[in-house]
């Protein structure tokens, strides 16, 4: 069963030490139009989720906005452990305190390396600050994984107002350790590896892949 928010933050979430939700601070500028690089990243201070819009990126600036919630899918370059924070790629919309994202149109499906297979759940994502890793820890179970990263194309879920957001589908941990996020309603490729002599098949539509 998935926990809920006061069995998640029971243990001393940043966000439990403060029971009034914080205040949204107000936008300087609207979000751009279109698709744009992304970090999504914790406002620590704040006890508020940031997204920003590097100033590098192209001609429009940058600009940061904060938001409460959080929903969509969107495609993840990367990670950075410096910064800890998430690359993303798409188009985002903010409604009140809502933040929406989108995956790019037309956007090639990315292709997903072999490896160790996790079911689609609930999974909590976090950067680990004391080392230059990535938490992965499935809701439902509660086991935790050490990764590298993360990859793919990520359902975003943030709804709970705590310091971390969630994946809702399925994934697949490479041999480099970088968790690639899955889409089921997508129609993926896989490229050919073998981890520990394991192999793989699909199943009769073609998409999801699992342990024979």
């Amino acid at each position: 069963m998935v926990q809920s928010y006061e069995e998640r933050t029971a243990g001393g979430c940043a966000y439990a030490a403060n029971k009034a939700a914080p205040t949204v601070p107000r936008p300087d500028r609207e979000m751009p139009q279109g698709t744009h690089k992304w970090e999504l990243s914790w406002a620590v201070k704040e006890n508020l989720m940031r997204y920003r819009h590097p100033a590098a990126c192209c001609d429009w600036g940058e600009g940061e906005w904060r938001f409460r919630e959080a929903i969509g899918h969107i495609h993840c370059t990367g990670v950075n452990d410096k910064t800890h924070r998430l690359n993303l790629y798409g188009s985002a919309r903010l409604d009140g305190d809502q933040l929406w994202v989108y995956r790019p149109l037309g956007m090639a499906v990315p292709k997903v390396p072999w490896g160790v297979y996790q079911p689609a759940d609930h999974y909590r994502l976090c950067a680990n600050i004391y080392d230059d890793n990535w938490r992965l820890r499935n809701e439902s179970t509660g086991k935790l994984l050490m990764v590298n990263g993360y990859s793919g194309s990520l359902h975003l879920n943030y709804l709970d107002k705590g310091s971390h957001i969630f994946h809702t589908e399925s994934g697949v941990i490479c041999p480099s350790g970088v968790f690639h996020f899955i889409d089921d309603s997508l129609a993926w490729e896989y490229e050919e590896w073998e981890v520990e002599n394991k192999h793989w098949c699909k199943d009769t539509e073609g998409r999801k892949y699992d342990r024979v």
